[in-house]
């Protein structure tokens, strides 16, 4: 059975009068104005990276004398209808607001015309011709069911030829107001609202030059239009930092919640060497784009957000070791594990960029020689204030190892128990490199004694240095009594 083709006669079309209730209780007829995109004379985007985005636009729209309907189109499939503020610079009186989601479709076109009659076209066998029958559509269930004069078709071949398109079911999510003028012309109007569906995240490339303590740093920022609707010429803004947000529930939300849009395409990977303005915004920091872009619908931008050379940094090398030695005796060490290698810098004025830094991935290469560059890991950092350290895992040393065992373990009463640790540290590299050994303490502890000096970062975590030679060993040993 061929699948049922709909062919709609007439466009769709916003009518050009309406009724709405007038002052003495009987049905007045308004007239119903429209405004596009191609309206708008600025707009202004301030994305936030927790999908959602505040759009602030202005528009030149036809106004009526008296009361009348302004169709406001081009608006997102996630605005939130009761974030919109309207400013109308005293022109113009907003008596009502609708928001219009229920979009056309084949199947809520033809669901609109359950119980009534519709004309289905198709092609005479006998003739060869096309020809046109009336029946009336009984139901969609499970498939198209239609009554003629004389019988019952389930799925019938043909195209349906329909009068019209309900007033109810728009191509796109339109707000509508009833507003009231004084008198007719053209009004500057200002309308803001908060939409869904617009996220942004930043991603760095770190490069490190050879093995040096040097490396340049680019930050990108990837946004993600996935709103339902097209930004052009916008002025941009992203807002890095946590908002604190209702979680919204509610008939209006599960309606809009199948307008889910499609996966985004890539559509512009360009770098703009570092144009993006920082200031501080409240409890959050703002980038400002000092140009106008455009975010089309369904798709990803990217935008560089900063580039530098130069950043000084140092490589750390670390061992982590397990907590099953502090509550048993252990027999035998652990197995012999490779070092994680963290790369540290500074966030200073002194040591670029000196900024803010947007939580995201960190991918991280290096240089060893002109035009061969080599992919070393990645990791993701939080938000970065000013004067901060940053620490990024770029993965494990391969010619540094360390192995943990337990040298000693006693019951000194029913809750007190003493454990003695040696981490074996080897390296296997040409050069001295020093060593940090972390440890996580369980419950009430006390170190007793210790091979080496130890520093206490947190409540049950300690970490000693060590400068580990060339080929050469080094054993961190301690004791220590736990609660």
């Amino acid at each position: 059975m061929k699948p049922v083709k709909i062919i709609i006669c007439c466009f769709i079309c916003l009518f050009t009068t309406g009724f709405v209730s007038g002052r003495a209780g009987q049905e007045q007829q308004v007239s119903l104005l429209r405004s596009t995109a191609s309206d708008r004379k600025s707009l202004h985007l301030v994305v936030y990276n927790s999908n959602i985005a505040l759009v602030s636009e202005r528009r030149l729209v036809p106004k009526a004398a008296g009361e009348f309907k302004l169709s406001f189109a081009d608006v997102g499939e996630k605005i939130i209808p009761s974030s919109v503020v309207v400013e109308t610079d005293g022109e113009l009186t907003v008596l009502e607001q609708q928001y219009e989601y229920d979009l056309l479709s084949k199947q809520k076109l033809l669901e609109s015309y359950l119980g009534r009659e519709l004309t289905l076209e198709r092609l005479d066998e006998r003739t060869n011709t096309p020809t046109r029958v009336t029946g009336k559509l009984l139901s969609l269930k499970g498939g198209t069911i239609i009554q003629f004069e004389d019988h019952v078709e389930v799925d019938p071949q043909g195209t349906f030829i329909l009068p019209e398109v309900p007033a109810n079911l728009v191509t796109h999510p339109t707000l509508t107001w009833l507003m009231e003028a004084e008198k007719k012309g053209e009004c500057l109007l200002g309308v803001s609202y908060l939409t869904g569906g617009i996220n942004w995240k930043c991603e760095y490339v770190l490069t490190l030059e050879g093995d040096s303590d040097r490396a340049s740093l680019a930050g990108w920022v990837t946004v993600n239009n996935n709103s339902g609707v097209a930004y052009d010429n916008a002025e941009l803004h992203l807002v890095a930092g946590e908002l604190h947000r209702v979680r919204e529930t509610g008939v209006m939300r599960e309606g809009m919640a199948e307008m889910r849009a499609a996966a985004p395409q890539l559509a512009d990977v360009k770098g703009m060497g570092g144009s993006f303005r920082q200031e501080k915004s409240f409890e959050y920091y703002r980038y400002s784009l000092g140009r106008i872009t455009s975010l089309p619908n369904r798709q990803m931008k990217q935008i560089e957000l900063f580039r530098h050379h130069g950043l000084k940094l140092s490589r750390v090398y670390r061992f982590e070791g397990g907590r099953q030695f502090y509550y048993s005796p252990v027999p035998g060490p652990s197995r012999p594990q490779q070092l994680n290698v963290y790369l540290e810098w500074e966030n200073a004025q002194r040591n670029y960029p000196g900024m803010p830094l947007p939580g995201g991935i960190v991918r991280i290469y290096e240089q060893s020689r002109p035009n061969v560059t080599w992919f070393l890991g990645e990791d993701r950092i939080s938000h970065i204030p000013r004067d901060e350290k940053v620490s990024i895992k770029a993965g494990t040393a391969f010619d540094l190892l360390g192995q943990k065992k337990q040298t000693e373990f006693k019951r000194l009463s029913d809750r007190l128990r003493q454990v003695s640790i040696e981490i074996i540290l080897t390296n296997r590299k040409s050069k001295d490199v020093t060593v940090q050994v972390d440890e996580v303490l369980p419950g009430d502890w006390k170190i007793m004694s210790q091979s080496h000096q130890f520093e206490k970062l947190e409540a049950n975590r300690v970490r000693f240095t060590t400068r580990v030679p060339a080929g050469g060993k080094v054993t961190v040993g301690y004791t220590a009594q736990f609660l």
